[in-house]
Order: structure tokens, then sequence, then C-alpha cells
């Protein structure tokens, strides 16, 4: 498919359709960005196409699939890296001087995607490049924050920060995917059970999520990977503040944490991203026609910091709700699928929700993480027990009180 676009007269063909279709413009009258809007378009076009080779070629694989939950990707302008991982660099820009526009004028209209503040997030996008580039079978899951990075600007010798409203209404560098959307809920009560599989979790607020995605290009192949973003469903549409009461929960990348509302937000940020990637993980799974008994045997979950870690819980509440494993078995299945990048160890750098507030919340996966925790102490109290007994006969050897 990518020697398509180094046809001149296919690329040239598509760039002015997209330009009449996407801007209603013609080669007399489009303007730079016009033009931008068309590439972005066209691109995108391309690329979903060959998303979708590379997405049924990993389900029908029969292959271990992995998949990397990071709250941040930091990719920057993906548009320039993607032609250059393609190797089309060169023809599309013969396309557009025929047309007397300027290449790089049309990539510098790009803005950078706002979904990353620092290493955390440039680690997964490098990351991710590699993936793509190794051809590696993989999905990325993140959030997509209304305001990333805040805009900075000088007034009396003085930093002013304001949301910076990356997205706009007709961006087009995502691909929506509007027909792909869960429902994910916080808080409400359980109906107790002496069974941890038999509790049932009521919640009494539900938002959906609402699948984008950003399509990235690996090198040299033909294999096109996606990170796919959830937003929520927006109940206020107005420019977001973060000094107001924030009722979006994707509307800003790290909300500040220094309240309970704010504590509340993180954690419902955090939960919404798990939630939803893993429900849709397990829809993609379906379509290997793998029995469920054998997930882990075609999953890994790659959990970039302490962010994503809530998939522990949550893995195992979904196989005990929709497909009845005890817990016993499910939590075999999780230990199996989940693996974890630690970034820090800083008392600072680390998150502290609260019990309280975080049984408020999910009090389902409260109860399954206190059963974690029981039986981990039950296991570190044995190991303590035997190591104890082992020291012991090890003492007694070396004396000679026993042979």
């Amino acid at each position: 498919m990518q020697k398509q676009l180094t046809n001149q007269r296919y690329l040239k063909e598509r760039l002015e359709f997209f330009l009449n279709s996407t801007t209603k413009k013609n080669l007399r009258n489009a303007t730079i960005k016009d033009w931008y809007v068309a590439f972005v378009n066209m691109l995108n076009d391309e690329l979903v196409d060959m998303a979708d080779i590379t997405e049924h070629n990993i389900l029908n694989g029969k292959n271990k699939m992995m998949a990397y939950l990071s709250m941040e990707y930091l990719i920057g302008k993906l548009s320039n890296q993607t032609l250059l991982n393609m190797e089309v660099k060169e023809s599309f820009r013969k396309a557009f001087a025929s047309f007397g526009v300027d290449l790089e004028k049309v990539l510098a209209l790009e803005p950078s995607t706002q979904l990353g503040n620092g290493g955390l997030g440039r680690l997964a996008a490098c990351f991710f490049d590699s993936l793509a580039t190794l051809s590696y079978p993989a999905f990325g899951y993140g959030l997509l924050y209304r305001c990333g990075i805040y805009k900075q600007s000088i007034k009396d010798g003085k930093q002013i920060e304001t949301p910076d409203l990356w997205i706009q209404k007709q961006n087009p560098a995502l691909d929506k995917r509007k027909n792909i959307s869960y429902e994910v809920g916080f808080g409400g009560r359980l109906k107790p059970s002496e069974k941890l599989e038999e509790i049932e979790w009521i919640p009494s607020k539900k938002v959906k999520a609402i699948a984008n995605d950003i399509l990235f290009a690996g090198y040299g192949n033909e294999d096109v990977l996606r990170i796919r973003l959830w937003a929520s469903e927006k109940t206020d549409k107005s420019k977001p503040d973060l000094k107001k009461n924030i009722t979006n929960l994707t509307d800003f990348l790290y909300p500040p944490d220094g309240t309970e509302e704010g504590k509340r937000l993180r954690l419902r940020q955090e939960y919404l991203l798990v939630s939803a990637s893993i429900q849709d993980l397990f829809e993609r799974f379906k379509k290997t026609g793998a029995n469920i008994s054998e997930i882990d045997k075609f999953l890994a979950v790659q959990l970039n910091d302490t962010h994503p870690t809530l998939a522990i819980p949550e893995i195992i509440r979904i196989l005990m709700k929709d497909y009845n494993f005890s817990y016993e078995n499910a939590y075999k299945k999780m230990y199996n699928i989940c693996a974890y990048t630690n970034h820090t160890l800083l008392a600072e750098a680390l998150e502290k929700i609260g019990i309280d507030l975080f049984k408020s919340e999910l009090p389902y996966h409260f109860a399954i993480i206190e059963r974690i925790n029981q039986d981990f102490m039950n296991i570190a109290k044995q190991t303590v027990a035997d190591f104890k007994l082992n020291s012991l006969e090890i003492v007694n050897y070396k004396y000679g009180y026993i042979k």
C-alpha cells in the first residue's frame, strides 16, 4: 500500500479529492490551512486501511498480543514522523510542489499532541514507535485530554498559565471511532455475598468512554499500530477552567490533586482509562476465536507506572462477573497477563488516594484488593515461618546437633 504513495499520479489525485471533499475548496482558492486539512485526512485514510490490515493480522496470528496502558503519550507532531517512517516524504514534497504548495509549511500547521508533559509520555511514544517498527503485535491505550500542557504567557514579569485547547472542533489528526464506546461505573453500593465472585456492584454513576485512535506507522514496513484514546462523554461543553469544578473527566492532563475533589477526579481518570481499555481488549480477544480459558496465552498487559494499575482488580472483576471464573482462577489469569514498569520510588511522586475515597468510588475493586492483600500477607507469614525453620536447621547442622 505504501508503494501507491510513491506514485505521483495517485498521490496528486488523492490530495485534490480530499481538498474538494473536506474543505469544499479547489486548486484556485485553497489556502495553506485547507491543504493541511486535506493532507491529514488523506494520510489518515491511507493509515486506517493499513491499521485495519495490521489489526486483522494480529488477531488472527495465533500469537501473543500486547496492550500498553499509559496515562501519557508525548508524541509531538506526528505527520512528519509518519512520512519519514513510511519513506514517502519526498513523494509528498513533489506532489505538493506540483500544486505550488510547500510541504514544510503544511506540516508546520500541525499542533503537537498534548497527551503528556515529561519523560513518562516521551518514553511511551518512543516505545510505541519501536513496537511499530519491529512489527510487534501491540495495541496502545490512553486518554484524550482536551487540554494537555498549558499555554504559557508572561505578564508583568510573571508566568500566566491558561488551558491549551489543542483539540479543535475539526481537528483531522484523530481517527474518531464513535461506534466504539464503553460504560464505566463509579460509586454506588455492593450487594454482599460470602463469595467474592458473587458480590454484585451497583454503581451510582456511569460515564461513557468514546474511542479515538492515533495511528502509528512503523519504519520501513507496512505495519500501522493503533493507540486508542478514551474521551469521556461531555456533560459540560464550556471552555475548561482549572479553578472551577471540573465535570468532564478528560478535560485536563493531571488535574491538581491537593483537594479531595482533585483526588477523586484523578482516580476517576485512571479508572476510565483502565475500564474502557480492558473491556476493549476483551472484545478484541473474542475476535481471535480462542477460548477465554486461554486468554493468558494470547494477551499481555503492560502497565506504564502506577496510573493504570487498577487493571489488576479490573481484569479479575471482568473474569468473575462476565465469564464466571472463580476468584482463584481469575487471579491466576491476571497474574500471567499483567506486567509493570516502575519509574520512581520517590515518596512525593507516589499517589495517595486514601482508603475512604477509594472505597466510595470503587467499592468492588477495594474488596478485590483487600483479598489480594490478605492472600499476600498469608503467603508472607508462611514464608517467614519457613525461613525461620530452615535457618534453625542450618544452625543445628553447623554446630553438629543434627547430621
